[in-house]
């Protein structure tokens, strides 16, 4: 396969000027999700307390589990 020389794109002032507000915006955006990070830690937190219902449960016999003893 033959590779071509690549395609000089001219950039303007404006261009420059418009790719730095997106990555601006994009670092807020960011930002934002790191300030709900209390959020992401309580759904953790519901996570750890269902795996220990699934290990308590495991750990049952199983006349407990049915109910019997």
């Amino acid at each position: 396969m033959i590779r071509r020389n690549p395609t000089l794109i001219a950039l303007t002032d404006n261009d420059v000027q418009d790719v730095r507000e997106a990555v601006k915006q994009k670092t807020q955006a960011t930002s934002a999700i790191n300030i709900n990070a209390k959020d992401i830690e309580s759904i953790e937190d519901v996570y750890r307390k269902m795996a220990e219902e699934r290990k308590a449960k495991a750990a049952q016999t199983r006349e407990e589990r049915l109910g019997l003893a």
